[in-house]
């Protein structure tokens, strides 16, 4: 039953077929039928049954002995060509008032378009439009070449058109016809389109070119490049660099979009190698993207200061598989750095390499459906650009989250204790200098703590057991310390504290609490038993009466208070004496007749 179902369904594809082509034989033999421009034109193409074309033109504008051949959107696609193409149609005003209506090339890059026009009013009208002329000079002001004329109520006006390119390019004859109010609204959602994409992609160029300066990472200027030239391709290819920029050189205009391009794909590789780490992970792509990027920038230079087509268009065609090897290179990676970002740059440019390879497969066997144009191609790489940048910036994205985090980790790791988990000496200096750096902060205590006898310790239970009691430590003085508190291991056993205490006594009482607990509460290992002591030095400073203090200071007392207390039998507190300040200058003021010198001595 299958098989007849499917017999069934291949002789009504067959008869479809035959139905389709015997509709476009019989309205392609049919050359009476005219353009009505007294309705709404909105966009359309110039195809059979009314127009028809040559592909090569004899002389004024005239076909060759092989004459008309019916355009289907088949044909519109020319590939790469300098051949020019005659297209002729008619155009009738069917209305009771003159129409005005606009035919254009849906391209901004077509070289030269020759018009002839022949009313049966008897008008005969002649107009060369180039791309060489200055945009003020044309016709109708639109980025691709463009034509107005005006019809009378009943008029009939005959159209022979040259157009071609001056040199081999990719080559279409796609006309598209509009009556002037729907070529005014498409003009200005054309501009607003693509300007808005290039001017979007051009300020996140600027961005990524921020981001790179401030974290220090080549990988988002490459980033910054392959974005800030692919706005450039897009704003030169679609005209309006020359609508708007420089419309009064054309000649930059002709110097075309394949050298920005070729520098985007340039950028883009050396991004790629710099952001998968392939020096590392795959060497031999690493050298191969270098290479790669190196002979795309000699092609980019080549084509920016007007290089040979003949070199920049192969060299360009080559570079729409870059996408597609930067694809397979992350497919590569993603096996070894299992990645967020990673995928998501795995993912974006498989869009845009898939993208580019099914294009090209439709260029050379044609299997899109039949209302796809080279227009519709050049809108599904702009579509694909915006998905994969849209994408890519995710990823970049993620990255530099990741890599703040890297420097987070890295920054904790230079700061705190790897086994107490404590602030070090260098995390410590950091916060207390700038607290004590500011003045009226109320009494600052800074008590230096040294566990006694540590060494026997280590000697007798092990550095392990000795590990654990300074742990245990570590955690009685978290534990014991206030919201605003600081405590470090300074190094080795011994740890300090700066604390808030609003006198003396009060930081003295703190101090002789926490001796107290820690000898009460012997450490425990393997069912054997630690007992342990600590010795203190503190001293104090009252901010509020004498001002700043550094921490160095503070850390001189406390440690000559500490010294007293290991001298004076250990597992005790003692707080730092007047001698133990610092030295109030004495200054020495030198009387020379009006002159006076300050000299300032420091008793030691």
């Amino acid at each position: 039953m299958s098989a007849f179902r499917s017999m069934y369904l291949g002789l009504i594809l067959i008869a479809t077929g035959w139905i389709n082509f015997a509709v476009t034989q019989a309205a392609a033999a049919d050359t009476s039928q005219y353009f009505d421009v007294g309705t709404t034109i909105d966009g359309v193409y110039l195809l059979d049954p009314a127009t028809y074309a040559v592909a090569q033109p004899g002389p004024d504008l005239e076909p060759t002995a092989e004459g008309w051949a019916p355009i289907t959107l088949m044909d519109l696609d020319r590939g790469l060509s300098g051949r020019h193409f005659l297209i002729r149609f008619s155009a009738t005003n069917t209305s009771p008032e003159p129409r005005s209506f606009v035919f254009a090339h849906d391209l901004a890059f077509l070289d030269t378009m020759d018009v002839r026009m022949v009313s049966t009013t008897g008008e005969t009208r002649t107009r060369t439009i180039s791309n060489s002329e200055p945009f003020s000079s044309r016709p109708v002001s639109f980025p691709g070449l463009a034509y107005r004329s005006t019809v009378a109520p009943g008029e009939v006006q005959d159209f022979t058109l040259r157009i071609g390119m001056d040199t081999t390019r990719r080559m279409n004859i796609g006309i598209k016809l509009w009556d002037s109010d729907s070529f005014e609204f498409y003009e200005a959602i054309h501009q607003l389109k693509f300007s808005s994409i290039s001017i979007v992609l051009g300020t996140m160029s600027v961005l990524w070119l921020i981001f790179s300066i401030i974290m220090k990472q080549k990988s988002f200027a490459y980033y910054s490049g392959y974005l800030f030239f692919l706005s450039l391709s897009m704003f030169i290819f679609y005209g309006f660099a020359y609508q708007f920029v420089f419309p009064d050189y054309p000649w930059i205009q002709k110097l075309g979009f394949q050298g920005p391009v070729l520098a985007a794909m340039s950028c883009a590789l050396m991004f790629s190698t710099s952001y998968l780490s392939l020096t590392d992970h795959a060497p031999w792509a690493h050298r191969a993207n270098v290479s790669a990027a190196a002979l795309l920038a000699i092609g980019a230079v080549y084509g920016i200061f007007g290089g040979s087509l003949q070199v920049t268009v192969p060299l360009l065609m080559a570079s729409l598989f870059v996408p597609l090897w930067l694809w397979f290179c992350s497919l590569l990676i993603i096996r070894r750095i299992r990645s967020l970002s990673v995928l998501l740059f795995c993912a974006a440019w498989g869009t845009m390499g898939l993208t580019a390879a099914v294009l090209a497969l439709h260029i050379a066997f044609k299997f899109l459906p039949n209302d796809w144009t080279s227009t519709s191609n050049y809108d599904a790489i702009t579509i694909a650009s915006l998905v994969e940048v849209s994408i890519l910036t995710v990823s970049v994205a993620l990255s530099i989250r990741l890599l703040q985090r890297e420097r987070d980790t890295a920054n904790v790791a230079a700061t705190v204790d790897p086994l107490t988990g404590l602030l070090n000496r260098r995390g410590f200096q950091q916060t207390v200098d700038a607290i004590l750096q500011i003045p009226a902060q109320g009494r600052w205590s800074l008590a230096l703590l040294d566990l006694d006898h540590f060494k026997v310790i280590n000697d007798t239970f092990g550095h392990g057991a000795g590990d654990q009691v300074l742990v245990d430590f570590a955690e009685l003085l978290r534990d014991s310390r206030q919201e605003q508190d600081m405590v470090c291991r300074m190094g080795g056993e011994e740890f300090a504290i700066l604390f808030d205490a609003s006198s003396c006594t009060d930081a003295l009482a703190h101090c002789e609490r926490l001796r107290a607990r820690f000898a009460d509460n012997p450490t425990i290992v393997d069912d054997q038993v630690i007992h342990h002591r600590v010795s203190i030095g503190l001293a104090s400073h009252d901010c509020t009466v004498a001002g700043a203090i550094s921490l160095d200071l503070m850390l001189r007392q406390a440690d000559e208070a500490l010294y007293r207390a290991k001298r004076s039998g250990r597992n005790r507190v003692v707080q730092s004496e007047e001698d133990d300040l610092p030295k109030p200058d004495v200054v020495l003021e030198l009387r020379l007749g009006a002159k006076s010198k300050e000299a300032t001595i420091e008793k030691v």
